[in-house]
């Protein structure tokens, strides 16, 4: 808890981002076009009308048509296609 607290602080002073402190996945919508995942955990699922993402808050589905994986590395991922709709959790 202790620990938690002076990262927060740190990271406050520091004016580090919240998605690099805390390891959580930072995701940038470019219209309903292009999706990228960044500090992504794994890919579990791929179509071409869903994509199912592991991060540290739990899996992220990614929900429409057309999806061709433009990019795949070890933290990020590129998606295009006609993106519907984004959640977390599992179906």
């Amino acid at each position: 808890m202790v620990l938690k607290k002076l990262q927060a602080n740190l990271g406050s002073a520091l004016d580090i981002p919240q998605d690099v402190l805390h390891d959580i996945p930072k995701i940038t919508v470019v219209g309903n076009l292009e999706v990228w995942i960044e500090n992504h955990a794994g890919l579990v699922e791929y179509t071409p009308e869903k994509v199912r993402v592991n991060t540290s808050l739990g899996v992220l589905t990614v929900s429409g048509s057309d999806f061709v994986l433009v990019q795949l590395l070890p933290t990020e991922i590129k998606l295009e296609g006609k993106l519907q709709q984004i959640k977390f959790g599992e179906e």
